[in-house]
């Protein structure tokens, strides 16, 4: 059900219709393929998601940010906490799903964050990267707000 976001000034989001059982995969997420080499990584990228090699290195991006190849996915927001999360990005061969880590009940909005299992990069907690780089996301974070379609793409930790 696409319904107003329980994130403040977040726009649309996701909820639940029936419940969803712990475990479950949604997906793939959709939208162009761009080699790192044609990603603007200074602009807002918040519906673009990095796709691994296995060494690590980002194989391609998948970007949703036209409005042609966006899905009902790209309205799933950013759990702001551990605690509201309850659904984890994932990896599997060369696609992004999202994975419920726990089982959701009806009308509850759908809010992802990475999961162990995805390798990210650009300033997100747990993984390598530069105080600088992580002060830039937080800033950015506290500054965005949309009416649209959202993700917590590793890619959004660039400036608006």
């Amino acid at each position: 059900i696409i319904a107003q976001s329980s994130i403040p000034g977040e726009g649309l989001g996701i909820f639940s219709k029936t419940w969803i059982k712990a475990g479950t995969e949604m997906g793939p997420f959709t939208g162009r393929l761009l080699s790192p080499e044609h990603v603007d990584l200074f602009k807002n990228n918040n519906l673009m998601w990095e796709v691994f090699n296995e060494d690590g290195t980002v194989r391609y991006f998948i970007d949703a940010s036209q409005e042609d190849h966006r899905s009902w996915m790209t309205y799933i927001k950013c759990a702001r906490n551990e605690q509201e999360q309850n659904l984890e990005v994932v990896q599997i061969g060369s696609s992004i799903f999202y994975k419920a880590v726990e089982t959701i009940p009806p009308d509850q909005e759908l809010l992802v964050w990475y999961g162990n299992t995805h390798n990210t990069f650009l300033g997100i907690p747990g993984v390598p990267g530069t105080d600088e780089e992580l002060q830039k996301k937080s800033r950015n974070d506290d500054l965005h707000s949309s009416d649209g379609p959202s993700s917590c793409s590793p890619s959004s930790s660039s400036s608006s």
